[in-house]
């Protein structure tokens, strides 16, 4: 019975220190920037060098928009040899990845894109060991670029259909030299409602982070 009691008193301390967390960082300013140069959903989206690369879009949009918030402009690069959606994005060492997603319609694949802004140019890297759509991708820590252990894309279960509503469990897929995540930590913290109609999907108001 202590032990009961000891368990429920952490339990309630997490929970009161998770609460002040997310109020401490409830707060913040929302500004209206650029519209896209097009409009598109299900996209992929990451920053790289100071820049937003936006990719992807499920009616077929292929064209690669790139945001400068310092100048407040849009601008294109190179369209992605591949039209998709649902995919995931992470910018690492000055490139954009481009992980999975779906093409002609629903099927998954298991194609990986890397963009040189630099160069302007896209090639093809090593595919996934299983193919796979609406997923997540992160970059878990920053490295060398003779380095690139930390690419970790998150799997999500292909859906059967939009409609699918059960979800088995969720892994971890990494790549290349990919290291295991050992005694990893996570905390949430909430940040000022984004100022958008309430009717929205594929919409995130917190974000999980691991320590």
């Amino acid at each position: 019975m202590p032990r009961l009691k000891i368990f429920t008193a952490m339990l309630m301390a997490a929970g009161a220190l998770l609460t002040a967390a997310a109020l401490a960082q409830g707060s913040g300013r929302w500004t209206t920037g650029a519209p896209m140069p097009s409009a598109r959903t299900e996209i992929a989206v990451a920053e790289v060098g100071g820049k937003i690369y936006v990719v992807g879009g499920f009616r077929g949009e292929r064209e690669l928009e790139v945001y400068d918030p310092s100048a407040g402009r849009w601008s294109r690069g190179t369209s992605i040899p591949r039209a998709l959606h649902h995919a995931a994005a992470v910018g690492l060492n000055g490139k954009l990845y481009v992980i999975g997603g779906f093409v002609e319609g629903w099927t998954p694949t298991d194609e990986v894109h890397e963009y040189d802004p630099a160069s302007d140019r896209w090639q093809s890297l090593a595919a996934l060991p299983t193919t796979r759509g609406a997923l997540a991708a992160a970059v878990l820590e920053p490295v060398p670029a003779s380095r690139m252990d930390r690419l970790q894309p998150v799997e999500m279960p292909n859906a059967v259909s939009p409609s699918t509503t059960t979800v088995p469990e969720i892994r971890l897929q990494k790549l290349a030299m990919a290291k295991p995540i050992v005694n990893a930590s996570v905390r949430s913290t909430c940040s000022a409602d984004i100022p958008a109609p309430p009717h929205r999907d594929h919409d995130a108001r917190c974000h999980i982070m691991l320590n």
